[in-house]
């Protein structure tokens, strides 16, 4: 990565974990992701895995706690209002869906993002229920931010 994308993570990793109390993002097998020739280049220039070492080191420094759901969680797939999962593969192409059980339209990053904070919503309440761990109230007033990292849409030749 050369230096202007390093300075761009380290700009916004500082800023996301200044600005907001808590971070989810989706571990992601981005190895596996590059397989694909057309996304390929796309997602190694982003570097992600370096955005969420810098986001796990600074959420420490800052009181941000930065939350990993696992891969395999169907994030995308469920719907937010309902909980209905749907079958099978959704493609990347898909970018919106409705949910046949209950109606509601989806988008799928902002249903995938609502997905992960309800995820992990549990253990940042108090609860222990799912093995996070809650730090001490804050004495600022921050909102919590969601973020799904998802290979970038690459227009068709």
């Amino acid at each position: 990565m050369n230096t202007n994308g390093q300075t761009f993570l380290h700009k916004l990793s500082r800023e996301l974990v200044e600005e907001h109390s808590s971070l989810r993002i989706e571990t992601l097998n981005i190895l596996w992701m590059i397989r694909n020739r057309r996304l390929a280049k796309g997602i190694s220039d982003a570097g992600w895995g370096e955005l969420v070492r810098q986001l796990e080191y600074k959420g420490k420094w800052y009181g941000c706690q930065v939350v990993k759901v696992d891969q395999w969680y169907p994030s995308s797939k469920t719907c937010s209002n309902c909980g209905y999962v749907i079958e099978g593969k959704l493609g990347l192409e898909t970018r919106q869906w409705l949910c046949p059980q209950c109606g509601s339209e989806h988008d799928r990053d902002i249903n995938a993002a609502r997905n992960l904070k309800k995820q992990t919503t549990v253990g940042t309440t108090g609860s222990k229920a799912s093995g996070v761990h809650v730090r001490p109230e804050r004495t600022m007033n921050h909102q919590a931010r969601t973020m799904k990292l998802e290979a970038p849409q690459l227009a068709a030749e």
